[in-house]
Order: structure tokens, then C-alpha cells, then sequence
């Protein structure tokens, strides 16, 4: 994994993403990047991928920007514990 602008890996907030295709990963990938702390989106078997961030999590932003453009994206634990854990 490549080191963040603040020299660390990024951090990382997993998600289901219920209707996981190989076009709706790179539709969620490139919407993902209009929110300069997400780093990248990462397909981790199955439905499940990891948003790599760097900074404070933004899970509900990220979940409403994806709706928007037709991408169900679950998060499997909420931005409390995520703040927490990193």
C-alpha cells in the first residue's frame, strides 16, 4: 500500500456492496474520487471493498454520492468506530 501526503498508509472503511460487478467497482472507484481524502476503492472478494482514505472518514457522503449514480454501498461498521480506530 502506498504511504498518504502525511507519510502513513491510508486508512481503510469496508462496505458491502450488495450488486458487486466488475462496472459498478469502477463506477464507485471513479465517483469516489471527487473526495480528496479517498485514496482508492478496493474489491475484497465477493461484496465486500474498502475505501482507502486518508483524514477523518466521510462514509455518508461517500454512500449518497455513489446512490446518486445508481451504486448501493453498505457500510459494515459506522464512521464512530472508524473515527475510532484509526
Amino acid at each position: 500500500m502506498l504511504p498518504t501526503e502525511r507519510g502513513r498508509e491510508p486508512a481503510e472503511l469496508r462496505f458491502r456492496l450488495p450488486d458487486c460487478d466488475p462496472h459498478l467497482i469502477q463506477v464507485a472507484r471513479a465517483e469516489l474520487r471527487v473526495f480528496p481524502a479517498v485514496k482508492d476503492l478496493v474489491h475484497c472478494g465477493c461484496d465486500i471493498v474498502s475505501v482507502l482514505y486518508d483524514g477523518a472518514p466521510d462514509a455518508s457522503a461517500w454512500v449518497a454520492r455513489l446512490d446518486e449514480h445508481g451504486v448501493r454501498l453498505e457500510p459494515l461498521i459506522d464512521e464512530d468506530q472508524a473515527a475510532g480506530a484509526a
